[in-house]
């Protein structure tokens, strides 16, 4: 079975509230394009209810997917071309009793690569149809699955190629939603919930320390560099000033 058959690929994008009711359209691409995984595409528009979780939610509960796996990749993210060879070569033949595929998360930041710090995170982008569904939660959405997981030598990227300025204020909406999920003490990873009963900004800053010096991220020059501060310790600084503002509005 060809991949592109065997995978269902959604676009989707948030639209503004009150807009027109969701719409769906497709765009054909040539095989030459899209290197034959996604010779055709549907891209759906629908009202942001507030999280990605909900909103991929969505998506799985309404929109007319046949495909036997799902893949979710958002649009600042790519497979490498050996991890499409494998998953063309091995997609048909994974054990039933396994629902859901772990794939290797890497990322590039302004420009460069990151090999260090935070390198080599496992996430599970790929379940089988009706078989996985996305927890309710502000920040960090998981896939919740019955079965089997199978890690697999595919490859993601996070490679985000807008402006910085755009990045730290897309960032800032992602510190008040993690502030409200601390306070709430929901968090699914249980390293995060260690990490909220440490002292706040003392935390953010023994955080950076350890990415950027212990596991050797200054060893990414200007990008680690970039990635490290702005991502280990800005961003958690700003979470922990929203801790702060929600507290006193108590």
């Amino acid at each position: 079975m060809p991949l592109a058959e065997a995978i269902g690929t959604v676009v989707h994008r948030q639209v503004a509230a009150g807009s027109n009711p969701s719409t769906v359209g497709s765009i054909a691409y040539s095989d030459e394009h899209c290197k034959g995984v996604c010779p055709t595409i549907s891209i759906v528009e629908h009202e942001w209810p507030g999280n990605q979780a909900a909103q991929f939610q969505w998506a799985l509960d309404n929109l007319p997917i046949e495909a036997k796996w799902i893949l979710r990749l958002d649009a600042d993210e790519y497979l490498t071309d050996g991890s499409i060879e494998w998953l063309k070569a091995n997609l048909d033949v994974i054990d039933e009793n396994v629902d859901a595929l772990e794939f290797t998360l890497e990322r590039k930041f302004m420009g460069g690569v990151i090999r260090h710090g935070t390198n080599g995170i496992k996430m599970v982008r790929m379940f089988r149809r009706g078989c996985g569904r996305y927890a309710e939660t502000l920040m960090d959405e998981r896939i919740a699955f019955d079965g089997e997981k199978l890690p697999v030598p595919v490859v993601f990227y996070d490679d985000n190629l807008n402006s910085l300025e755009w990045w730290k204020e897309k960032h800032r909406g992602y510190a008040k939603r993690e502030a409200q999920q601390a306070l709430a003490g929901t968090f699914q990873d249980p390293r995060k919930a260690k990490y909220y009963r440490l002292p706040p900004y003392l935390r953010a800053f023994a955080y950076f320390c350890i990415r950027y010096f212990l596991k050797l991220g200054f060893l990414d020059g200007y990008a680690g560099c970039m990635w490290h501060f702005w991502q280990g310790l800005w961003y958690r600084w700003l979470v922990d000033r929203e801790i702060g503002k929600l507290k006193e509005c108590k």
